[in-house]
């Protein structure tokens, strides 16, 4: 048969893990008697290709949801970057009330003082 290629990836939201989304994709490259290349990204994803040897015009599987696989010379989808948490504004934010408070506490006390 003609050689069908084909390459996707797979991150914790596709079947509940990452390694349940390869396992899928494993077993079904493994069906078409190919052999899978796995990689794992920074991000916690996974990227997989199968290379194998299948009849020709045979349809891509595209079980996994929003991930499926692309032809061979489309590019894999890039991995949705994790929306980051604020942690800087957020602690500057902190930082500048702890500092207001400790400039303020001193003048208080001499208001209190004054008043007595």
């Amino acid at each position: 048969g003609a050689t069908d290629n084909w390459t996707g990836g797979c991150n914790a939201d596709a079947y509940g893990s990452v390694d349940a989304c390869l396992d899928v994709f494993s077993a079904i490259c493994n069906e078409e008697g190919g052999d899978i290349s796995i990689w794992n990204e920074d991000d916690g994803s996974a990227g997989f290709y199968c290379q194998n040897e299948s009849e020709a015009n045979q349809t891509i599987p595209t079980e996994a949801p929003a991930l499926a696989a692309a032809p061979q010379g489309t590019p894999a989808p890039e991995p949705q970057p994790k929306p980051s948490t604020p942690w800087v504004p957020i602690g500057l934010g902190i930082l500048g009330i702890v500092l207001l408070i400790g400039l303020l506490l001193p003048a208080v006390q001499k208001a209190r003082e004054a008043a007595r």
